[in-house]
């Protein structure tokens, strides 16, 4: 059966929300993260999906502008070298493809969010 919807007030992305109910996650998560660090504004998050993909959260907690965030494949899981794709959780959009690092601009107090793939 199809999940129960999100709960009143909770922000619904479909695409984010597909990928966190993904029906083959990866054999051995990651390990929890640890708590988020205050003092560190600029953050990495990410996690292994199914097929080999790679879940990001570029994080940019500052309020001062934007931020270029990058999120090196050494740090997130991904053999050096290799080419992945990324696609835009909340657009669907696809922003190319690109080898040993992912970076996008962040705007203060907000987040962006991709999906790794092998082309």
């Amino acid at each position: 059966p199809p999940p129960p919807p999100p709960p009143p007030g909770l922000i619904n992305i479909p695409l984010c929300m597909a990928y966190d109910l993904d029906p083959n996650p990866a054999p051995n998560p990651p390990k929890p993260p640890p708590t988020a660090n205050p003092h560190l504004s600029h953050q990495v998050w990410a996690g292994p999906l199914a097929n080999g993909d790679v879940a990001v959260a570029l994080l940019n907690a500052d309020d001062t502008g934007n931020a270029t965030i990058t999120a090196e494949w050494g740090d997130i899981g991904v053999a050096a070298g290799v080419n992945m794709a990324a696609t835009d959780l909340y657009t669907g959009q696809s922003l190319g493809t690109f080898t040993g690092s992912f970076s996008a601009s962040v705007g203060p107090h907000d987040v962006v969010v991709v999906r790794l793939t092998k082309p």
